[in-house]
This record gives structure tokens, sequence and C-alpha cells, in this order.
């Protein structure tokens, strides 16, 4: 296995804010079938289909990274998010399969929030990464081609490709026509 990061981002970006969004709107609904105020037929396996949709599509990526991490022997923030998220599915998924309690103790709906969380925190992230990197761009767009070089108390206009570490620079500043 290769010892690079697990949480490298992909060619193509993850949708995070739709994933979160919908994530949200299924968690919620799960939320409130969990707390068992309201009777709807086969609650369980409402409660199953749900959680499934959530943690096992919407929270793929997150399982991928989980998974990354444990091939590469890099434990992460991944790591114990997926132990977390699987734990509770697969304990519910367990409890409806095997408990003779009725109703059993179902945990899918902390096994969605923590899945809506975590896709709401890195559509965060990506979108001020994207901001980020928009500023850096702008920043760098003001960057004049040439530099002021002082060597004793002379000023030459070299070309920035002539720079080398260690020489002086004088640094004026811009004015702007506006």
């Amino acid at each position: 296995m290769s010892s690079s990061c697990c949480h490298t981002p992909p060619a193509q970006p993850i949708p995070f804010g739709p994933y979160a969004l919908f994530s949200f709107f299924l968690s919620i609904t799960l939320h409130f079938l969990s707390m068992g105020h309201t009777t709807v037929p086969y609650n369980s396996i409402l409660q199953l289909l749900i959680s499934s949709i959530v943690v096992l599509y919407f929270g793929f990526p997150i399982l991928k990274f989980f998974w990354k991490s444990i091939q590469i022997f890099k434990p992460d923030m991944f790591t114990l998010l997926g132990f977390g998220i699987l734990t509770a599915y697969i304990y519910s998924l367990f409890g409806i399969v095997f408990s003779r309690a009725s109703p059993p103790t179902l945990f899918f709906d902390a096994a969605g929030a923590i899945t809506t969380l975590v896709l709401a925190g890195q559509w965060i992230e990506q979108r001020s990464g994207e901001k980020l990197q928009s500023a850096l761009k702008k920043l760098l767009s003001l960057t004049p081609p040439t530099a002021r070089l002082l060597s004793g108390s002379t000023e030459k206009i070299i070309p920035w490709s002539e720079i080398q570490p260690g020489q002086h620079l004088l640094v004026l500043p811009i004015v702007t026509g506006k």
C-alpha cells in the first residue's frame, strides 16, 4: 500500500453540498421516526431504509476515506467517524434482525446525524478552499513583472526570474488608478 494521505482530493470534486442537503432532510425524517412519538407501520424497517440511503449512499465518500485510512494504517478523523457511523448502523441492523425486544433499541438516527454533520463540514471546508484559491490567484495577479534590487546604495530593476535568495529588494506600495 502507498503511504500517501487518504484524504487527497479526487479528480472530480465530490458534491458535498447536495449530499449534505439531501442527507439533512432524510436525517430529520429519521430523527422524527426514531423519537417514537408517531406510530408508523414498519417503523424499524423504514428507519433502516432511510439510514441506508444516508449512510451508504450519501456517506459513501466518508466511508471510502475511512477504508483508505484503515488500509494504510494511518488513523485520522475519518477513522474515528467511520467507526462511529458503522458501529451505530451495524448495531441497529443487528437490533432489527436479532432483538426480541419490541421495539428494538436502534441508533440509525445517530448514524444519519453523524454522516450529515460530517458532510456539512466537508462542504464548508470545500467552499472555503475554493474561496482561498480564488483569493490567492487574485493576490498573485498583483505581482509586478520586475523587482528593484538594492546593491549598496544603488537600485537596479531586474525581472522576477533573476531574483536569488539573500538579495535585498525594495518593495514599494502599489498605486492604483481608482
